[in-house]
């Protein structure tokens, strides 16, 4: 092996063992989990209980599957355990798309480790227990 071939083995090792200790540990905080949910009555807030842990600073996304419909739209925001609403709340009127939210008081997107759980309200010209009433997605923190 010559000594650019030694050269360049040992510059791949070294980026290789960049990625894994520098990068994969960030990676390895994200969770996305799908999740679904129903409001009662048009525009009703509704809080939900599951709580959820967001690791550490960084961002909350969510990519809707399902939305209100005719014309209709889904709103969630994030509220701590004092139940405390204290992000933005990203708003779909269509199943397209991902959001990310927000610090209510900074518009920042790195939201800090802590606890939260999601709020949802639906607003629609047609709401109905078919289909207005259910929102879906994956969410990412």
């Amino acid at each position: 092996m010559s000594a650019l071939d030694r050269a360049a083995t040992c510059a791949i090792a070294a980026l290789m063992t960049f990625f894994l200790i520098v990068l994969a540990p960030a990676a390895a905080y994200a969770v996305s989990q799908t999740i679904t949910g129903a409001t009662p009555d048009p525009g009703a807030l509704v809080n939900y209980t599951t709580a959820r842990y967001h690791a550490r600073t960084g961002t909350i996304s969510m990519a809707m599957a399902t939305t209100a419909q005719c014309g209709g739209s889904t709103a969630l925001s994030l509220r701590d355990t004092s139940n405390t609403h204290f992000t933005t709340s990203p708003t779909w009127t269509s199943p397209t798309g991902t959001k990310v939210f927000g610090l209510a008081t900074t518009g920042s997107q790195l939201i800090p480790a802590k606890t939260f759980y999601v709020s949802a309200r639906m607003r629609g010209a047609c709401f109905n227990d078919r289909s207005e009433r259910y929102f879906s997605g994956t969410l990412t923190f």
